[in-house]
């Protein structure tokens, strides 16, 4: 009798295989993650478990990871949604450009929609307060307005406040304004 130790006889988990035309990477990890609590695997398995479910780009992931990390499930896990752009941006569109599918109840939907937002809040690493919040919001629709190549910029540096933000957007602008020719005042920046 091994009690709550799953037995590790080299068998493929009785779970679907993921199937990257049908199957959404997120989704897929979740339910992985609930079935292998539910059988309640050690969780310094599970990245052993989940390499005999996955196939194609996401067997190439596990594959190529280096041998001491393919068994660390937190990085196996990353590694899979870096590889489906599964991040804060990939999220945050999601959320704006979702519609219901075919079949899919209003509740069903909504729940999709929250799940989104939530992956999105997570993965940007935003507190998760009124505060915190409220930041992503304003930073987002910040950046949705300025200039492209100022979004660019501020989101490759990732500023974790608005006021850091702000900062940051005026020394670019500054050190990208026109620069006075023979005394003339400089052209303002379009924004």
């Amino acid at each position: 009798n091994t009690g709550d130790k799953p037995k590790t006889s080299g068998k493929v988990p009785r779970m679907p295989y993921f199937n990257e035309e049908r199957d959404f990477m997120d989704s897929y990890l979740s339910r992985f993650e609930r079935f292998a609590t539910s059988q309640k695997w050690n969780p310094a398995e599970w990245a052993t478990y989940l390499s005999a479910l996955l196939q194609g780009r996401a067997l190439d992931v596990y594959s190529r990871l280096p041998a001491e990390q393919a068994n660390e499930y937190a990085t196996l896990k990353d590694a899979l949604l870096k590889r489906y752009q599964l991040s804060a941006e990939g999220f945050k569109s999601r959320f704006k450009t979702a519609k219901a599918e075919t079949g899919e109840t209003p509740l069903q939907f909504l729940t999709r929609l929250d799940s989104y937002l939530s992956r999105w809040i997570d993965l940007s690493q935003t507190p998760k307060t009124y505060e915190g919040l409220k930041a992503l919001i304003t930073r987002e629709q910040y950046l949705s307005v300025c200039p492209r190549d100022l979004a660019l910029f501020l989101r490759e540096r990732y500023p974790a406040t608005v006021t850091e933000l702000g900062d940051l957007a005026e020394k670019y602008l500054e050190a990208h304004a026109t620069k006075p020719i023979s005394g003339t005042d400089p052209k303002p920046v379009p924004f």
